[in-house]
């Protein structure tokens, strides 16, 4: 009793399995594209994310004021270094 497979042979399924086959496949490939499409969405996500951060930390580690401020800042400090020397002498003198 030897069975050889050739081009004649013939194979009998019964419907029901074969449409349960059809729909099997079906759904593995839907969930198969549909998981590609959902990765390909993120990684787009990811690296929009990516450029936002990247552009933040430029903007915070180069961020300079503009020259007017930085004037300023420099005057402030001026009058808070000449109101310290003025508290000081002003102690000078109530020892007197």
């Amino acid at each position: 009793m030897t069975n050889s497979i050739s081009q004649d042979s013939k194979i009998s399924l019964d419907i029901k399995a074969l449409i349960g086959m059809i729909i099997g496949i079906i759904t593995i490939a839907s969930i198969w594209f549909n998981l590609t499409a959902e990765i390909e969405m993120l990684k787009i996500q990811v690296s929009k994310m990516d450029e936002k951060v990247k552009s933040n930390y430029n903007w915070v580690n180069n961020f300079q004021p503009p020259k007017e401020v930085q004037h300023a800042v420099e005057e402030i400090n001026e009058m808070k270094l000449k109101n310290v020397v003025l508290e000081y002498r002003v102690l000078i003198l109530e020892k007197k």
